[in-house]
């Protein structure tokens, strides 16, 4: 994949939450919390809501303990420790997440919200109750989220943690053959694994987690159109698939 300049987009833009009033607050666009972001992770305390689409959940396993929220502007992860995460945030809907007295970091282009951090953990997940009461759904709407179409030479660091799809991919010759997980030669355990997809001459990393539900499936040789948010995994971008949403391109 090419290098391209790392650069953070801070332009407020509006999602239009018409609920958002209700939680009280400033709106504040997702890239907006870049102005927080420092040397570390930090604490916020300026009464600021964000809103966005839930891009990616713990439907089909494949994201642990978190959410993807995105809007126009970006996306946060948003580390959380409670049961049933898509049942409470389903992949679409819209949420309202107040973020005073919430801790923010990041990981190179991606930023995540959390509890207080301990150890060597840049935030840690929140626990239900707090999560219930910082991260509301919102009544049910029309719009449709913000999804960026994009080739693997587009793809830039401004993109990680916002919804994007991709058409024409196609599994790299040498993995043909393989299904998405790989098991740990010692325990005989699914790990996480990267397979890697080619679009022409550019080639992009798709990561797939330990429990995600369809881990035993063969990847087809077809040509494929994938959805999904990326990530930022061994200081470079990796696609991860949300909501089993892989189909054939032609």
């Amino acid at each position: 994949m090419r290098r391209i300049t790392l650069f953070i987009s801070l332009i407020s833009l509006s999602l239009g939450c018409s609920d958002g009033e209700e939680m009280g607050g400033a709106y504040s666009s997702i890239a907006s919390l870049w102005h927080y972001v420092g040397q570390g992770t930090v604490l916020i305390t300026d009464d600021i809501y964000v809103c966005g689409s839930v891009v990616a959940n713990d439907a089909y396993g494949e994201l642990s303990s978190a959410i993807v929220v995105a809007d126009a502007s970006g996306g946060v992860m948003i580390e959380l420790d409670m049961e049933g995460i898509s049942d409470h945030y389903p992949l679409y809907s819209v949420v309202q997440v107040s973020c005073s007295g919430l801790w923010l970091g990041s990981v190179g282009p991606k930023l995540i919200l959390g509890a207080e951090p301990t150890e060597k953990y840049v935030v840690d997940r929140m626990p239900a109750q707090m999560a219930l009461n910082r991260v509301v759904p919102l009544a049910k709407n029309n719009d449709t989220p913000t999804i960026r179409h994009r080739t693997i030479a587009e793809l830039e660091y401004r993109d990680v943690l916002s919804c994007v799809e991709l058409e024409g991919l196609s599994l790299v010759e040498s993995e043909h053959g393989l299904i998405w997980i790989d098991m740990d030669t010692l325990t005989n355990r699914p790990i996480p694994t990267l397979r890697h997809f080619a679009q022409g001459a550019d080639t992009l990393r798709v990561v797939t987690n330990a429990e995600c539900h369809y881990a035993t499936e063969s990847i087809s040789l077809s040509p494929l159109t994938i959805v999904g948010v990326l990530d930022w995994l061994d200081n470079d971008i990796a696609l991860r698939v949300s909501g089993h949403q892989i189909r054939a391109s032609y």
